[in-house]
C-alpha cells in the first residue's frame, strides 16, 4: 500500500511542484526555460487544444482530479486499517459521543 501511495502522489507533486514554480516564474534564474511562465502557458495551451478546454479552466481540473484520487486513495488506506481506526476511534474521549457526558448524568427535572 505504501508502493501505491508513493507512486500515485509522486507524479502529482512533481506536477504542482512544476506549476507552482512556473507560475512564480523563476525560469530565468534557476530553471531555465523549463520553470518559465511562457512554457506554463504554451503547456497548458497545448493541453487546452488536445482536450478541447479552455487552458483556464485546466489547473482547476487537474486540482479536483487530484482531490478525488487522493480521497479515493485514502478511503482505501482507511478501508485497509478499519481495524486500527475502530480501536484509535474508541480511545478518543469527545464528549459529544460519550455516554458520560453530563447530559446523560442529570437527573430529569422534577414536578
Amino acid at each position: 500500500m505504501r508502493a501505491i501511495l508513493i507512486l500515485s502522489l509522486a507524479p502529482t507533486a512533481l506536477l504542482f511542484g512544476w506549476y507552482w514554480l512556473s507560475l512564480a516564474d523563476i525560469g530565468g534564474s534557476f530553471g531555465g526555460v523549463y520553470l518559465s511562465r511562457e512554457m506554463n502557458e504554451g503547456v497548458f495551451l497545448l493541453l487546452g487544444r488536445l482536450l478541447q478546454v479552455e487552458p483556464e479552466h485546466l489547473p482547476g481540473m487537474f486540482t479536483s482530479g487530484f482531490a478525488f484520487d487522493a480521497a479515493l486513495l485514502f478511503g482505501f488506506l482507511a478501508f485497509r486499517r478499519r481495524r486500527a481506526l475502530a480501536v484509535w476511534c474508541s480511545q478518543l474521549q469527545w464528549p459529544a459521543f460519550s455516554r458520560a457526558s453530563p447530559r446523560y448524568d442529570r437527573a430529569p427535572p422534577g414536578e
